[in-house]
């Protein structure tokens, strides 16, 4: 019965020791003393911080960009793990990376990052692709057209009219936006015919409106002048557009 007490007693201390952490102290009557430290409340493991750095958040069509996770933490241990995906396509498992950007529109690259707790966390960001024309494809300059608030190819001295760009735009197939519309004159003339004005006045005075509009008012100094509009597109390209106005009553 005696040994039967003794492993009973023993199979029952292991199971303690295996929950328990103990260290001995020498307590005041010098007695040793055995006191436990229970580990099972100790606090949880704290996930990785993902972190992606180099990545804007707009690019054009066919670009290489670089990025790292290099930054990632671990508050309680270290990073043993990258993992880089595009648009959820596992592409890499290192902590660097460069991308190449062949799709027009909107891409989503995320970083996953794994600790020595096993413990992962992923962040994610979304790049937009702008899209320029391929290498094998020519770009095209924008179309400059205008219009004028009067039917009337004559136009009365320093009476205002509204130019306005609005109809002009992008050939180009993946942008159609047009950034700015410039207006000037060009020439003036002594007559209804062509002879060019030397060094001619600024018989045209321009306010700008608005992105499209532009006030035109005319002088009486020459019968006849050229304005021009020239347009810019969202990829720097630019063309122009003229339209010779007769002066009403210049003589």
């Amino acid at each position: 019965m005696n040994y039967i007490f003794i492993i009973f007693t023993a199979s029952v201390a292991l199971i303690l020791s295996s929950c328990q952490e103990g260290y001995n102290t020498i307590n005041e009557d010098r007695n040793l003393k055995t006191n436990s430290i229970d580990i099972s409340s100790r606090s949880e493991k704290i996930y990785p911080v993902a972190k992606i750095n180099g990545l804007s958040g707009s690019v054009n069509l066919g670009d290489l960009v670089f990025a790292d996770g290099v930054s990632s933490s671990d508050s309680d241990g270290w990073i043993t793990g990258y993992s880089w995906s595009l648009n959820d396509k596992n592409i890499s498992r290192s902590s660097k990376q460069v991308f190449e950007f062949n799709t027009i529109g909107k891409q989503t690259i995320c970083l996953s990052v794994t600790d020595n707790d096993n413990l992962t966390t992923t962040t994610c960001k979304s790049v937009l692709v702008n899209g320029l024309p391929t290498l094998n494809q020519e770009k095209k300059p924008p179309v400059a057209k205008f219009s004028i608030s009067t039917t009337d190819n004559e136009l009365h001295p320093y009476i205002p009219y509204t130019l306005d760009c609005s109809k002009s735009y992008d050939q180009d197939e993946n942008n159609k936006s047009i950034i700015s519309c410039d207006w000037s004159q060009s020439d003036a003339y002594w007559y209804y015919g062509y002879d060019k004005i030397t060094d001619p006045p600024n018989c045209a005075k321009l306010t700008k409106i608005n992105k499209t509009q532009t006030i035109l008012e005319i002088c009486d100094a020459a019968a006849k002048v050229e304005i021009v509009l020239s347009v810019t597109d969202n990829e720097g390209d630019t063309n122009t557009t003229s339209k010779i106005y007769y002066i009403k009553d210049w003589y």
